[in-house]
């Protein structure tokens, strides 16, 4: 699951920089393209004003949801609810039939997600942060680490961006219920594991 939101975006010292005012120039410009003078209309209008790049978007990073001794799986579905905003899966293998619920809500700035093995089926399940992923720019440093507190599990990944660019990073905070008899929660370094009897969900 990568996530994404549209205030990431790499500093590259530009944030403070204001556009050029050159309304004044607008006329002399097109009274010399108007007469065929292009390039006389173009460095009078560009005059004084270099070439700034924008900053780059990209996405802060996937949480892996592993699942140990998977098998392979038949009747693979995938379906919105344009309704309700939420995004379900499901597939079908010799245990029976497992889904996924996902749900966004940009207002409280959360994502939902929740998993339902087949009926009867004990699994175990790690999850962890990765940014290793296309677009995520070399120079942010990153630290991750998991936790539990009263019996819920919080996976935190800390992207720090190159100092004195103007933005300082990014955080995000995945936090993991185990819910139903006998279902724990543990924290290895960065990595959160969930172990669920028959009958359990997170």
């Amino acid at each position: 699951m990568v996530f994404n939101h549209h205030r990431l975006v790499l500093p590259n010292g530009t944030r403070d920089v204001t556009p050029p005012v050159i309304s004044g120039r607008l006329e002399g410009a097109r009274d010399k393209a108007l007469a065929g003078d292009y390039t006389g209309a173009n460095r009078d209008f560009a005059a004084g004003w270099s070439l700034r790049w924008t900053q780059a978007y990209h996405p802060a990073y996937e949480l892996h949801i592993d699942t140990p001794g998977a098998t392979t799986v038949d009747n693979c579905a995938r379906v919105t609810d344009f309704r309700t905003g939420e995004v379900s899966s499901s597939w079908t293998d010799q245990f029976g039939t497992w889904t996924r619920r996902r749900f966004v809500s940009r207002a409280d700035k959360v994502i939902v997600h929740e998993p339902t093995p087949a009926p009867g089926r004990t699994v175990d399940t790690t999850l962890s942060a990765d940014t290793a992923l296309t677009g995520v720019p070399s120079s942010i440093s990153f630290t991750s680490r998991a936790t539990v507190t009263g019996g819920s599990g919080y996976l935190n990944l800390r992207g720090t961006y190159p100092s004195g660019q103007g933005a300082f990073g990014y955080e995000g905070v995945t936090r993991v219920v185990a819910t139903g008899t006998g279902a724990t929660v543990t924290a290895n370094g960065s990595t959160i594991a969930v172990a669920r009897r028959p009958g359990c969900c997170c």
